[in-house]
Order: C-alpha cells, then structure tokens, then sequence
C-alpha cells in the first residue's frame, strides 16, 4: 500500500539496481520505536484524554472527516481506538501511549500498512533483536529525551556513523546545532494547535506536490468503477479542490485507496463459481 506520491522511489531503486549490478540493497526500520521517548507529548489524565492525544496525533484525517468519506457511524472509529486501549495490559496512561505507538503505528503500520516505502527492497533491522528492544525499553523517559539514547548508541556502535549528516537538520546528531535544531523540532509537538499551524506554513511554501496531488485524486476518482459502493465521491472531490488545509499526502493516500478499486471491483465483478474457493471464503 505505499502512496503513489511515492512511486518516485521505486524509480529510483531500479536506476540504482542498473547502475550497481549486482549489489544488495538493504533497507529497514531506523529504531524511532526503541530509542525516543513514547510517553505522551502532553499531560492525560484519563482514558478519554489518551485515545484524544493517539488520534490527534498519529491521524491521515479527522475521525468526522472520515465517518463522512466512507459513510461511517458517527463515533465508531475513535471507539474502536478506546477498545484497543482498553485491551491493553499496561497499568498506566503512559504505558497504553508506548503500547500503542509500538504495536499499532510501529508494527501494524510501519510494517505492515501505509508506509511499505522499503517493500521493493530487502528489509531488515536490528532494532527489534528481543535483547535489544528489551534493553532499550527498559531505559527510563527521561534518558531518551533529546535523542540521547539514540546519539550514545550510535556513537558506541560507531563513531564515524555518528559524524554522518542526519538529513533533515543538515548537521550530525553529536552535534550542539543538531540538539538545538531538535528542541525547537519538537517544541511546538506539545502545542497542537501552533504544530498544525507552523506546518501548513512550511508545506505552503512549495505548491507542486499540492497541485499534482489534487489532479491526481481527481483522475483516480474519474477512473474509479464502484466508486459510489465504498466512498463518498463529493467528500472526496471536496478534499482535492475546496482548499481546506489538506496536505499534499493526505490526498496522495486517498488517491492510492481509490485506485486500489480497480482490483476490488473486478472481483466484484466475477461470476461466483469462476471465484477460486480461497478467495470465495474470504
């Protein structure tokens, strides 16, 4: 399921397969699980406050936003997230928070859902060795804040892997610019409404991605058989041109959905008994 707004890097995996015969490509996940600090950005006090900071905070879109996209049941969707907090066996707020940025965003989405940017490589990582997962999740918050953890790590593994550039702030992570570029990163995550703010601002800036994005929801929603059976045409039409703030990903991963009718619909579309017996089961 990755976004075709991200179809630039299967290109870019295959020019670099052409140019390198031969190599071994190796991707994986870079450790954001293991080595940060997963409590909440700001203080809960209840079950309620915590399912309100998860979807906030981890959301494509708003949960109304949502229920009216796909004809959903008001409320169901921010429920169900309370029922998997409730399944939980953590005995506090925090706990629940780490469980779920692990099990839900980390393993389910990163590995398995939206985020598959690696899938056309060989993944693997060694952020998940049992031993080391447990090390790391036994240190206390307040030793990862500031990527501390992280920076110790990388430069006990390897000195000249911490010298390298950490791309998107330019400098090293042993460095101080890096550590006050981090804490002015993270500042405005305690502050919703300023972070929603300072990043419509930012992605203002270049408008290339939000134009393509916007032609492109609207030709996958051209092209789309049985759109009607599973989306909103008008909400989705409303998102690509009313100018309401979206970002150019958010339309990127509704295009993706949209596209993906076509497979569903063909099925659809199959006499049941030329159906193979696995797929009439499913």
């Amino acid at each position: 399921m990755n976004t075709v707004g991200m179809a630039l890097r299967l290109d870019f995996a295959e020019q670099l397969a052409a140019d390198h015969p031969g190599a071994a490509l190796v991707t994986g996940d870079g450790g954001d699980k293991i080595f940060p600090d997963l409590t909440p950005p700001t203080a809960v006090d209840s079950r309620t406050e915590l399912v309100e900071t998860l979807v906030r905070t981890n959301r494509q879109f708003a949960p109304a936003e949502i229920e009216e996209l796909i004809d959903l049941e008001p409320g169901r969707l921010v429920g169900s997230v309370g029922d998997r907090i409730a399944s939980y066996p953590e005995a506090t707020l925090e706990g629940a928070h780490v469980h779920f940025l692990i099990r839900e965003r980390g393993i389910n989405m990163l590995n398995h859902g939206e985020d598959r940017t690696r899938h056309h490589l060989w993944t693997t990582t060694p952020f998940y060795a049992p031993d080391l997962f447990a090390a790391a999740m036994a240190c206390p918050p307040e030793q990862k804040a500031g990527t501390e953890l992280y920076r110790e790590f990388l430069s006990l593994l390897s000195r000249e892997l911490a010298e390298i550039e950490y791309v998107d702030f330019g400098v090293p992570i042993t460095s101080a610019e890096y550590r006050a570029k981090k804490l002015a990163y993270g500042w405005p995550g305690a502050r919703p409404g300023l972070k929603e703010r300072v990043r419509s601002l930012v992605e203002s800036q270049g408008s290339g991605g939000g134009i393509h994005s916007r032609q492109l929801l609207a030709e996958a929603v051209a092209d789309a058989d049985g759109l009607g059976r599973h989306f909103s045409a008008e909400e989705i039409q409303r998102i690509a041109w009313d100018g309401s703030g979206h970002r150019p990903h958010q339309r990127y991963q509704l295009a993706t959905l949209v596209a993906a009718l076509d497979p569903v619909e063909s099925r659809v579309r199959q006499p049941t008994q030329a159906r193979p017996v696995m797929q009439k089961r499913h």
